[in-house]
């Protein structure tokens, strides 16, 4: 079945709203970054760290709630979360948000779908992380440590959330699977989905992990999760390699993960030969979202002035273009932006941030 999207776009929760006919209404929410201050207090910062910075911690949590009911009460059943689902990666908060995932599913039939961001993993095997900035009872500064999870335990942690095959998909693949549409199997899906199977090589002898994922949770409806993060080596630091975040997004996807564009190709030439309703989303913008003025401001500011090293190279817009890519959905910069890429051809890529 062919379903056909009527697009109306609105600002929630620092992310998306995309409104169809009945059946193909989907909820986009990015950068929810919610701290569990229900269930842990002692995780609350004061209010100055918060203006300090580009989001909030505290009220998150309850922001996140608060937008998933609204979601129930427009009956929308489909939810994508295009990553930065927590603080940054914390065990104690991803368990919160699996527990979270899981009501709404059992109490309002909602199917979620997840995508890695840069803060959740923070780095891809995980961290020790320091803040002096929590609130002691006495309103002083005291400093705590968290565990933050790597791209293995936060895969698992959300695997009933796209990451991995589900028995009532109509269809679902990775980049390293090798079934095809026609054959597939949910045997092998599970055989082939395993983390183990699912590495790619970094640089050198270096290998990672990819958490792309297609998959088909409805007929004719295909969720197309681009994993748009790369963490590179930084140092070695007692034996053990040390890595850069994944701030930059898409801008190193193209020389280090060169397994997804062709990827994304062929999911494309499959969706239109299939007649599927195509919705690609990653947590990195593919187009950039200072709507073309980020060369006026580089020149007046510099290079690392209002997040200018986040915005995509024009190679990388004109690349998912030219694999057939027409619209994507991100997160990443916390605002509300649509942002269009004409290519050399005419045509248009839209990324919905």
């Amino acid at each position: 079945m062919h379903y056909v999207l009527r697009l109306f776009i609105s600002v929630f929760l620092g992310g998306i709203m995309v409104l169809g006919n009945a059946q193909t209404q989907i909820a986009f929410i990015s950068d929810a970054h919610i701290q569990n201050v229900d269930g842990h207090p002692e995780r609350v910062r004061s209010m100055e760290v918060q203006v300090q910075s580009t989001r909030l911690f505290n009220e998150n949590y309850y922001a996140f709630l608060a937008a998933l009911d609204d979601v129930a009460r427009r009956n929308i059943r489909w939810v994508v979360l295009p990553g930065d689902l927590t603080d940054n990666g914390q065990f104690f908060n991803q368990e919160k948000i699996k527990e979270i995932l899981h009501a709404y599913a059992g109490e309002k039939g909602m199917r979620f779908f997840v995508t890695t961001g840069n803060h959740d993993p923070a780095l891809p095997l995980g961290m020790r992380q320091k803040n002096v900035h929590f609130l002691s009872a006495d309103g002083g500064r005291v400093t705590r440590e968290d565990s933050c999870a790597g791209y293995v335990p936060q895969m698992q942690c959300y695997a009933d959330f796209g990451f991995f095959p589900r028995k009532d998909d109509c269809y679902w693949e990775s980049p390293f699977t090798s079934y095809t549409y026609d054959k597939y199997s949910y045997e092998d899906a599970c055989r082939e989905s395993v983390l183990g199977k699912r590495t790619y090589t970094l640089c050198d002898s270096l290998t990672a992990t990819d958490a792309s994922y297609l998959v088909e949770p409805v007929d004719g409806l295909w969720l197309l999760a681009i994993d748009g993060g790369v963490y590179l080596p930084k140092e070695m630091k007692d034996g053990k390699w040390t890595y850069q975040g994944s701030s930059v997004g898409y801008n190193l996807v193209l020389k280090h993960k060169p397994f997804l564009l062709p990827w994304v190709r062929k999911i494309v030439e499959e969706a239109r030969k299939r007649h599927k309703t195509l919705v690609a989303f990653s947590h990195y913008p593919l187009v950039d979202f200072n709507d073309g003025v980020s060369e006026s401001v580089r020149r007046m500011w510099g290079d690392r002035c209002f997040d200018l090293h986040r915005v995509p190279e024009t190679e990388v817009g004109e690349a998912f273009l030219q694999a057939g890519l027409r619209l994507h959905f991100a997160g990443h910069m916390h605002v509300n932006d649509t942002g269009i890429w004409e290519g050399k051809e005419g045509k248009h890529l839209y990324n919905i941030t």
